[in-house]
């Protein structure tokens, strides 16, 4: 690694609050979402009655963060065990896989805007859901 990148890139992740932020929607925001999904019949019958998981999303086994220095661990389940192989950051992806990201990743912020459209007028609820994935001087 080149000289200076490691400590701006353990800046970033201190100031964006990125181990926290991750943590928190595997052990919060997607359970969430799930019973959300579960719990709407109109989303359970779109594709055949599967909506969720979104995206395979491994669960997660452990997360932490440390709130002093932005560093954290997450260990999650290993997604080859049910066929699937991680991607080559050096081919990058062909267009069926693009255009299968985007489609999961529209599937997802659908529900997130479902969950907040559908809060039964608690605002406490869509704040509490948003300051997720706000910055962290935003939530003090």
């Amino acid at each position: 690694m080149l000289p200076g990148v490691e400590q701006k890139q353990l800046r970033l992740v201190k100031e964006t609050g990125a181990f926290q932020k991750e943590v928190e929607a595997h052990f919060a925001l997607l359970p969430a979402m799930k019973l959300f999904v579960e719990e709407n019949e109109s989303l359970n019958g779109r594709a055949g009655g599967r909506v969720w998981p979104l995206v395979p999303v491994p669960q997660i086994v452990y997360g932490a963060y440390d709130d002093a220095d932005g560093t954290g661990i997450i260990a999650l389940m290993d997604l080859r065990e049910s066929g699937f192989l991680p991607l080559s950051h050096y081919s990058g992806m062909n267009l069926a896989q693009v255009l299968t990201v985007a489609e999961k990743v529209a599937e997802f912020h659908a529900v997130g805007s479902a969950m907040l459209m559908n809060n039964n007028g608690e605002k406490k609820e869509e704040e509490d859901l948003a300051k997720q994935f706000r910055g962290r001087e935003e939530k003090q």
